[in-house]
């Protein structure tokens, strides 16, 4: 989780949080609480964005399998969500991580995703897959969503059209070049460095 702050004034613009990756796990999970930790998480962020008086970013992997949901997922998570966003007193401005989606996801041919879905459910949640959202009159917000190998992002980061007068954030969802997991180990990235950082020097 992290404050995203006004450079000026130094106070909350928004709060990002990401990769809750919920699931009713088998393995050190009692009473469930790996889910009810993250729950907890939903419901802290909700409580800063109130103070703060801001919205909150997610860029993706709000579930952690791709291609089905449990019943008791559903049970444990769908009137938990309806209780956050139903009313639209708290907003959650989202793009779909590799884990919220069920197939390829292709510039111009898009696959289904649990994070469209729930933008279609509940008012207080909103899908910006490859797409902006306003977040005032001088924040824009850029959503590009895990896109299958990765083929054709850079060309496309590079085809946003930005207003230069405003201050454009980029939300993205990928592996970066030179990303280490927790244990140390390089993870794999299909991004050209030098041209990646490139393109995110708009932003």
């Amino acid at each position: 989780m992290a404050k995203i702050v006004n450079p000026t004034n130094k106070t909350p613009i928004a709060i990002a949080f990401s990769d809750l990756h919920l699931e009713i796990w088998k393995q050190h999970n009692e009473g469930n609480r790996r889910l009810e930790n993250a729950k907890d998480v939903l419901r802290k962020i909700k409580l800063l964005c109130k103070k703060h008086r801001v919205i909150s970013l997610f860029p993706g992997d709000l579930f952690h399998k791709e291609k089905s949901l449990s019943n008791e997922l559903l049970f444990e998570t769908l009137p938990f969500f309806k209780k956050l966003w139903e009313k639209g007193d708290f907003v959650t401005v989202a793009i779909s991580g590799n884990h919220d989606q069920t197939k390829q996801n292709l510039i111009g041919n898009e696959s289904p995703s649990y994070i469209k879905t729930l933008s279609k459910t509940f008012d207080g949640f909103k899908c910006i897959d490859f797409s902006s959202y306003k977040l005032n009159d001088e924040v824009t917000v850029y959503g590009v969503p895990y896109i299958t190998h990765d083929l054709g992002l850079i060309d496309y980061i590079n085809s946003i059209e930005l207003k230069l007068s405003n201050k454009n954030i980029l939300m993205l969802h990928t592996t970066m070049p030179n990303a280490k997991d927790t244990d140390g180990r390089e993870v794999h990235s299909n991004l050209h460095q030098t041209e990646f950082y490139k393109a995110l020097e708009r932003f």
